[in-house]
């Protein structure tokens, strides 16, 4: 029998903010294909498709204080390494979009 460790703190709002990310997505006429796809280069928190098109999205949920260019910069650059290591970006023709969305 595995026992699984109770979520801690940071857990807990990070699993929050991607059912609220879902379902702004799902209202804004997303589907929501994958969560939490992992590969060995890494986790995409949510993949969806809109349109014909399929959208990778990056969830961090951080206080209104933390909101900023770390994060922005972090986001960017975590995008581009999962796209590099999946070919994302040299087999399809891809753009990035950052869009930080919220309330702390």
């Amino acid at each position: 029998m595995i026992l699984m460790a109770e979520p801690t703190e940071k857990q807990k709002i990070g699993r929050l903010g991607e059912d609220i990310a879902v379902k702004y997505l799902e209202n804004k006429g997303f589907l929501v294909i994958e969560r939490n796809y992992l590969k060995k280069c890494g986790e995409i928190d949510v993949i969806a498709k809109k349109a014909g098109i399929t959208h990778f999205i990056e969830v961090k949920s951080v206080t209104r204080e933390n909101l900023g260019r770390n994060v922005s910069r972090y986001i960017c650059l975590r995008s581009m390494q999962m796209g590099n290591q999946n070919g994302f970006l040299t087999q399809l023709p891809c753009k990035l979009i950052l869009k930080l969305d919220g309330q702390a």
